[in-house]
């Protein structure tokens, strides 16, 4: 696919944020003599379609994000894509979206606060560019306003998979690297015209099947022949987002009743004291899907 980051530097910035865009995507880093290879003075970051799908399967939340909690972005300064035409400039606490639209074209559609406000949102305002594009309360205005909105909130689980080793992993991909003879000279000509082609980061999302089962590790494949039996209620630790929680897991049934049925008596007792990671369990028995913030 091509990169938004290279349709932008063609395009003509309306505006200042998409001037700095423009500006920053097409600059090369100061420190960028001794790299083989162009080095951009943002770092960019693209989740190609199979990784945006795997991220709308993934349990990432925000629904309860810690006030003045800032998402930790992969650099003060860097370019995020994903596949459909949406892009976004990290700039320190800030993340501008943009958007490519068949009638307004390449634009800068909002503007993402990330560090989360007094109420635990993430503040986001829409651009001139939208606002003034359609009439408010159009078909088209509603649309342009509600896919503004959608592009702002996706940067918030595309940086939160970033900054978890265990959610992603991101490998370089070279300028010239594949390309033929002809590809290869056409890219030679556009950085002779001051339009360099730099390499960038291919995201790849990490969503390993496994399960714990009585202590132990195992794909999720090797638990698909186990016999019907029930599970105890109990409190699930959810660590891999911004605001760790506590959810209350309802008892239920799980496993195949075809295989034959597990029985068992037990005797559970409410541990106040008990830890888990580092963090302390509840002191009561929860409702089904209560959230406690797990406090260390």
């Amino acid at each position: 696919m091509k990169l938004l980051a290279d349709k932008m530097i063609t395009a003509r910035p309306r505006g200042d944020v998409a001037a700095l865009a423009l500006t920053t995507l097409k600059m090369p880093a100061i420190n960028h003599s001794p790299s083989p290879e162009p080095v951009a003075l943002c770092d960019r970051f693209v989740f190609d379609a199979a990784a945006i799908q795997a991220l709308a399967g993934s349990g990432f939340d925000f629904g309860h994000a810690m006030p003045n909690r800032l998402i930790p972005p992969p650099a003060k300064l860097a370019w995020i894509e994903a596949y459909g035409g949406q892009g976004w400039l990290i700039s320190g606490e800030t993340a501008y979206a943009f958007l490519d639209h068949d009638y307004l074209g390449i634009h800068h559609a909002a503007t993402v606060d990330l560090r989360a406000a007094a109420d635990g949102k993430y503040h986001t305002v829409l651009s001139d560019v939208v606002l003034a594009a359609f009439d408010p309360h159009s078909d088209a205005g509603l649309r342009a306003r509600s896919g503004a909105h959608r592009c702002a909130a996706l940067v918030l689980p595309l940086l939160l998979a970033l900054a978890s080793p265990r959610a992603a992993t991101s490998r370089r991909v070279l300028p010239g690297a594949g390309l033929d003879r002809g590809q290869k000279a056409f890219a030679l000509r556009r950085a002779q015209r001051g339009l360099p082609v730099f390499s960038y980061n291919k995201v790849d999302l990490i969503r390993p099947q496994t399960a714990l089962y009585r202590g132990e590790m195992r794909t999720a494949e090797s638990l698909a022949g186990l016999r019907l039996h029930q599970v105890i209620g109990h409190w699930r630790l959810i660590d891999g987002v911004i605001a760790p929680y506590w959810i209350w897991i309802e008892g239920h049934q799980r496993g195949d009743a075809d295989l034959g049925t597990i029985v068992k008596e037990r005797q559970v007792h409410l541990d106040l004291g008990g830890m888990r990671r580092g963090f302390r369990m509840p002191a009561h028995i929860g409702r089904r899907g209560e959230r406690v913030e797990a406090v260390r």
